[in-house]
């Protein structure tokens, strides 16, 4: 299969998508996530498991 050559632009695009500030970006998510959860049932007055 014969592939394209990527611009510049296509280039920093991909890079900031699946790069390590993407990765970061996406474990900081479910921190915040997590947290955000255990915060409401505890809110709440749930026992959190």
């Amino acid at each position: 299969m014969a592939q394209r050559i990527l611009t510049g632009r296509e280039r920093v695009a991909a890079r900031l998508v699946t790069g390590p500030l993407a990765h970061l970006y996406g474990g900081a998510a479910d921190w915040a996530s997590l947290l955000a959860r255990y915060a409401w049932a505890r809110a709440r007055g749930r026992e959190v498991r």
